[in-house]
C-alpha cells in the first residue's frame, strides 16, 4: 500500500473534556496502520480520508455539495473540509492548475471495497495528494473515581502537570488486566479496603498473600498479611486501586491482582531473610501457575545483600521484574551502596522521585549509573488502611516509596497492553526508554528523564542492557536501536561499527582501552535525539593495568581457588597492612568455613611475584576484623560486639596466633579503627549501640591496649565521633582523619592524640557530600596519604597528602579510580601505596586492588575544609583524669559515659591478661607471609561465593530501621550487623 507524503494537522476531536489530536506523518500507510493497531485503535474498514487539489475529477462538478458521489459506483465521497489558499501561496508565481484555488479534505466510504482496495482505487487518481485509512480514535480515558482530579501523577502531561506520567494515554486502550499478579513486598495490604478489595489476589485457600514479618503468629509466618503500619496499603493503591468505581482513587493499573507479601512489621521493620521468604513464596506460586509479573520493593538499606540480589536475579529469569525505590536521603547512588537492591540490571528497575513539574524531589536519591528513571513520588494521594468506623481511607505521602509503585503499576498496565507479544525485558526497556527528558535530570539517572507512558509506547529511546567483550570487540544488546546504522560513542569517541541490528550492535574497541567503567551512547539513524546511554565495566583480566591519571590496577585474589568465602553482604571494611614487602588483607567479609564455623583468613600478596596466597587461622570471625603492624608482628583485632580480642602473629618466625588481649564492653561498638606504635594498640571511634532502642550511632570513645600486659582502658575521647576513620601513627602521635560522623557525612576535622589529649589538626579538604564516607590511608615520607573520597560529583580528585608538621594538605594528580571505591583500606610498602576495596555497578560487586607509585605523584596545595568542633573543648583530655590501668576482661567495664564527659578510670587496676596460644589449622603452618604454598597465577577478577547465610537465624539477619520521609511514607532500611 502506497500513499503520497503530507505534513498537515487534521482536526482535534474532543471527548470527555480531553482532546485527541491526530497528526499525519511523512510515512507509509503501512506504518500508520501498524502504529494505530499498536495503540489498540483499528482503521475503520472501507473508509479512507483523501486530500485532493482542484485537479481531482471526482469532486470537481460537486464541490458545492456536501455529499458527492464519484463516477465509480463502488464508493461515495463526502467533503470534510475546504481549505482556502494561504497568503504565501497567493503571492507565489507558481502556475495555477485551476481557476478555483482550493484544496479539500474528503472521506471516501465503500460497502464493497476494503480499506486497502479503496486506497489503491484512489491514490493514483489525478488531483489526489494522498490517501490514508480513517482511524478509529477515542479520548484519553478519565475515570470517575472521586479523587482522581487530585491524583496528579496519573494525569496527562500538561502545563499544570508536566511531571505526570501520561497514564490516560494507555487507558484509552486498556485499563489493565486481572490476568496479571503484582506482589507488594511491604508492610502488608488492607485487603478489605473498598478501593482495593476487588483487585486483591486470592490463593486456593482464600488468602490474599502471606505474612513473613516479625509480627506473624509463628516464626514461619501466617496467612494474614493485613497492613497495620500503612505503608504497603498506600503503595498498593498507587499500583492498582480499582478504577471507574465511583469512589476514592484509581491505580495506575485499574485492573490488576495484588498479592500482599508482608515483610515489615507494625513498626515498619523487617529483615533480609523475610524478603527472601517473600520472593520464595512468590516463585512457588509462579510454579503453580499464578501469573506473577512484578514485585514492588519500596524499601532499602545501608548494606548489600548478595543472597537477596541472587533471588531477585532468579525471579527475573522466571519473568518477574523487581522495582525498587532508590531511597530518600538525597544521596548519589553512584557513590554509595544502598542495599538490598544493588543497582540496575535487566531484571530490576531502580526509581527516583519527581514532583508534578518534573523536577527531582529534593529528598530523592539519584545516580547516573545506578538508577534508571524518575517517576511521580511527591505528594501522591492513595489508599490507607482503616476500620469501618474511620471515614477517611485515603492520604497523601511523599517519597521514592511512592515513585516505585507508579512504575510497577505502569509495568502491569503495559503488560496488559502488549500481552504475550512483549516479554519482561522488552516491557522493562519500554519503561526505561519511555521518559520525558529534561536538562535537570540528564545526569541524575540512566534515562535522563521521568516516566512518560505515551513515549514508552510510541517511540522509546534506545536502551542498552548488556555488554560483552571478545577479541577486541564489544557486543551491546538492548532494545530500540533501529534497523538503520546509527552511531556508537564510548567516552566521547566514535567507535567503528561491525554490525548493527535493532537488538544488538557489535563495535571495535580502541586499542589500549583502559579497564574500568566506560559510558556508551547509542544513537539511532532515524533521529539524533533518539539516543540511549549506559555505563559498562570493561575488563582486562589477570594483568597489571597501568594508567597515567589513575592508580595502577593489580590482579585480585581468586577466592574460589584459594578456598576463601565472602560473607553474604560483602559490606564490611577491608583492612590492609604490609610486612617485608608482602601485603596482608583481611576483613569481616573474608572467612574460611571449617567444622560449621567461620574463621578469619588472611590474604597475602607477594609484591615481587604479583601472586596471591592465604594464611588460615583458628580465630573466630568477628563482626569486623582489622590489622595493624609493628616490625614483623601482625596484630589482628576481632570485634565480638560487646568486646574485642587481639591476636599477634610473627610473620618472620611463622609463629602461631597468640591472643594478647581481650576486653568486654557493656554495649556493642562496631567499625572502629586501629593503629599501634608497637607498645600500645589504639581502638578509635566506631558505631555504638544504644541500649534503649537498639540503634547505632558514631561514638567518640577511644581505647588503649598495652600489648605487653594486655591491659585495656578507655582514654581521652575524640572531639568528633566518627566511624571507620583513617588512623595512622606518625612521629609518635595518633592521627585520626575523616570517617562517618553523626550526620552520615565525611568528618572533615583532623584530630591528633599525643598519649594524653587530643588537639586539632588542619581539616581535610571539603568533599562531595553524597558518597559513602570512608577512605584508605597510609604513611609515606612523613606524610599521611588519604585516598577514596571524591572531591566533587565530577570526581576531580580523591587522593591527598597531609603533612602534620606543616599543617598542609596537598591534592595529588592521581585518582584511585574513575568510579567510587567502597570499604577500602591501604598501606605503603616501599615506594608504593596499595589499596584494596570493592566497586559496585550494575548489581555487580567486584574486589579491586590498586597500586600507586609515590615517586611519580605530583601535588599542589589544597584548601582545608570546613571544621566542626574544637578538640580543645573536649573534657577528659587531661592525662590525670585518664590513668591507663588494666581492666578485667571477664568483668563489666565502667558505666557508659555520654557526650563529652571525662573518660572514666578503670575499677580494677590489678587485673592482667594471660596470653593464650591459638595454633594454626592443620596443613597451614608452613605458609609464611612470603607467599609460599599455592603459587598459581591469579587470572580471575573476582569469584562470588555461592554460599549464603542462614536466613532463618535472626542473629545473622539484617534488621531494618524505619526512616519516614516528610509525609511519613518511604521506608529506608538500616542494617544491624551480625552478632
Amino acid at each position: 500500500m502506497k500513499r503520497k507524503s503530507v505534513s498537515i494537522l487534521l482536526a482535534a476531536i474532543l471527548c470527555v473534556g480531553a482532546a485527541f489530536p491526530a497528526y499525519i506523518q511523512d510515512e507509509k500507510v503501512e506504518a500508520q496502520e501498524s502504529q494505530a493497531t499498536l495503540q489498540g485503535l483499528e482503521p475503520i474498514e472501507g473508509r479512507v480520508i483523501v486530500k485532493v487539489n482542484p485537479d481531482f475529477e471526482g469532486a470537481k462538478d460537486e464541490e458545492d455539495k456536501k455529499n458527492s458521489t464519484s463516477s465509480e459506483d463502488s464508493y461515495t465521497m463526502e467533503t470534510l473540509l475546504t481549505m482556502s489558499e494561504s497568503e504565501e501561496d497567493a503571492n507565489s508565481t507558481k502556475a495555477k492548475s485551476s481557476a478555483n484555488e482550493t484544496e479539500k479534505m474528503m472521506v471516501a466510504e465503500s460497502d464493497e471495497l476494503s480499506t486497502e482496495e479503496l486506497v489503491k482505487e484512489l491514490e493514483d487518481c489525478p488531483g489526489v495528494e494522498y490517501v490514508e485509512p480513517d482511524y478509529a480514535i477515542q479520548s484519553y480515558a478519565v475515570p470517575n473515581d472521586t479523587y482522581f482530579a487530585q491524583q496528579w501523577n496519573l494525569q496527562r502531561q500538561t502545563s499544570t502537570t508536566p511531571g505526570a506520567a501520561n497514564v490516560p494515554y494507555v487507558w484509552g486502550a486498556t485499563e489493565g488486566s486481572d490476568e496479571y499478579v503484582v506482589a507488594v513486598v511491604d508492610s502488608g495490604v488492607d485487603y478489605n479496603h473498598p478501593d482495593l478489595k476487588d483487585n486483591m489476589w486470592t490463593d486456593e485457600n482464600g488468602n490474599h498473600g502471606y505474612d513473613f514479618s516479625g509480627d506473624a503468629l509463628t516464626s514461619s509466618g501466617d496467612t494474614d498479611p493485613m497492613d497495620v503500619f500503612g505503608h504497603g496499603t498506600h503503595v498498593a493503591g498507587i499500583i492498582g486501586a480499582s478504577g471507574n468505581n465511583n469512589m476514592g482513587v484509581s491505580g495506575v493499573a485499574q485492573k490488576v491482582k495484588i498479592a500482599a507479601l508482608r515483610v515489615l512489621d507494625n513498626e515498619g521493620q523487617g529483615s533480609t531473610s523475610m524478603a527472601i521468604k517473600a520472593y520464595e513464596y512468590m516463585l512457588e506460586q509462579k510454579e503453580k501457575g499464578v501469573n506473577f509479573v512484578a514485585a514492588n520493593n519500596s524499601w532499602g538499606g545501608a548494606y548489600l545483600s548478595r543472597s537477596f540480589q541472587d533471588i531477585v536475579d532468579y525471579a527475573a529469569k522466571q519473568g518477574i521484574v523487581s522495582v525498587f525505590a532508590s531511597g530518600n536521603t538525597g544521596a548519589d547512588m553512584d557513590a554509595n551502596v544502598n542495599a538490598p537492591y544493588g543497582s540496575n540490571t535487566e531484571g530490576t528497575i531502580v526509581v527516583n522521585a519527581s514532583d508534578q513539574y518534573g523536577h527531582a524531589a529534593d529528598y530523592s536519591n539519584y545516580g547516573k549509573i545506578n538508577t534508571e528513571l524518575f517517576a511521580p513520588g511527591d505528594k501522591i494521594l492513595s489508599t490507607k488502611p482503616g476500620t469501618i468506623l474511620q471515614k477517611e481511607k485515603y492520604g497523601i505521602m511523599s517519597g521514592t516509596s511512592m515513585a516505585a509503585p507508579n512504575v510497577t503499576g505502569a509495568y502491569a498496565l503495559l503488560k496488559a497492553y502488549y500481552g504475550n507479544s512483549a516479554d519482561m525485558s522488552e516491557i522493562r526497556a519500554r519503561l526505561a526508554g519511555g521518559v520525558t527528558r529534561t536538562e535537570e535530570l540528564k545526569d541524575l539517572c540512566v534515562s535522563g528523564g521521568y516516566l512518560n507512558l505515551q513515549k514508552a509506547i510510541e517511540s522509546p529511546y534506545p536502551v542498552l542492557d548488556e555488554l560483552s567483550q571478545k577479541d577486541g570487540q564489544a557486543v551491546i544488546s538492548g532494545y530500540f536501536f533501529g534497523n538503520g546504522m546509527g552511531t556508537v560513542v564510548m567516552d566521547g569517541q566514535s567507535l567503528p561499527i561491525v554490525s548493527w541490528g535493532d537488538r544488538e550492535i557489535t563495535v571495535e574497541l580502541p586499542k589500549g582501552t583502559v579497564e574500568g567503567p566506560h559510558e556508551f551512547v547509542v544513537t539511532a539513524a532515524s533521529d539524533a535525539s533518539q539516543y540511549g546511554r549506559d555505563t559498562f565495566v570493561l575488563e582486562n583480566k589477570g594483568v597489571i593495568v597501568e594508567n597515567e591519571t589513575l592508580f595502577d590496577e593489580l590482579p585480585v585474589p581468586d577466592y574460589e581457588k584459594l578456598g576463601v568465602s565472602l560473607y553474604d553482604d560483602e559490606s564490611m571494611m577491608y583492612s590492609v597492612e604490609s610486612v617485608s614487602g608482602n601485603i596482608y588483607v583481611t576483613g569481616g567479609d573474608l572467612y574460611e568455613m571449617r567444622e560449621g564455623e567461620r574463621y578469619v583468613v588472611l590474604l597475602v600478596y607477594n609484591t615481587d611475584e604479583n601472586e596471591w596466597d592465604k594464611i588460615s587461622t583458628w580465630i573466630p570471625l568477628g563482626l569486623d576484623v582489622k590489622l595493624t603492624v609493628s616490625g614483623d608482628t601482625l596484630y589482628i583485632y576481632s570485634n565480638k560486639g560487646t568486646g574485642f580480642e587481639i591476636y599477634s602473629y610473627d610473620t618472620a618466625q611463622n609463629t602461631e596466633f597468640v591472643k594478647v588481649a581481650e576486653f568486654a564492653r557493656s554495649e556493642s561498638i562496631q567499625n572502629s579503627s586501629i593503629a599501634t606504635d608497637g607498645n600500645k594498640l589504639y581502638v578509635v571511634g566506631g558505631s555504638e549501640r544504644n541500649p534503649s532502642d537498639g540503634t547505632y550511632a558514631p561514638t567518640n570513645k577511644v581505647y588503649s591496649v598495652d600489648l605487653l600486659s594486655g591491659a585495656c582502658v578507655e582514654v581521652a575521647r575524640l572531639a568528633n565521633a566518627r566511624v571507620n576513620a583513617s588512623v595512622e601513627i606518625m612521629d609518635g602521635k595518633l592521627i585520626a582523619v575523616g570517617g562517618e560522623n553523626a550526620d552520615g557525612q565525611w568528618e572533615n576535622s583532623v584530630e591528633i592524640f599525643d598519649g594524653s589529649k587530643w588537639t586539632a589538626g588542619v581539616s581535610y579538604p571539603n568533599v562531595y557530600e553524597n558518597q559513602m564516607p570512608a577512605a584508605a590511608s597510609g604513611v609515606y615520607a612523613g606524610q599521611m596519604v588519604v585516598s577514596g573520597m571524591m572531591s566533587d560529583e565530577a570526581h576531580t580528585s580523591d587522593t591527598y597528602l597531609y603533612n602534620v608538621k606543616d599543617g598542609k594538605w596537598m591534592e595529588t594528580d592521581k585518582n584511585l579510580d574513575d568510579e567510587k571505591v567502597y570499604f577500602a583500606d591501604g598501606v605503603v610498602s616501599g615506594d608504593y601505596f596499595y589499596v584494596f576495596g570493592t566497586t559496585h555497578m550494575k548489581n555487580d560487586t567486584m574486589s579491586k586492588f590498586y597500586r600507586l607509585d609515590m615517586t611519580k605523584v605530583n601535588a599542589v596545595p589544597a584548601v582545608p575544609g570546613d571544621d566542626t568542633k574544637n578538640p580543645a573543648d573536649v573534657q577528659g583530655g587531661d592525662d590525670t583524669k585518664n590513668q591507663e590501668t588494666p581492666q578485667k576482661t571477664t568483668g563489666e567495664p565502667s558505666d557508659p559515659v555520654q557526650g563529652s564527659d571525662p573518660a572514666p578510670t578503670t575499677k580494677d587496676p590489678s587485673a592482667t591478661i594471660t596470653k593464650s596460644a591459638v595454633t594454626a589449622p592443620k596443613g597451614t603452618a608452613g605458609k609464611t607471609a612470603s607467599g609460599t604454598g599455592n603459587k598459581n597465577k591469579v587470572s580471575v577478577k573476582s569469584v562470588k561465593s555461592t554460599k549464603s547465610t542462614k536466613t532463618g537465624d535472626e542473629s545473622t539477619a539484617a534488621v531494618w530501621s524505619t526512616l519516614l520521609c516528610a509525609a511519613g511514607a518511604a521506608v529506608v532500611i538500616g542494617k544491624r550487623k551480625r552478632q
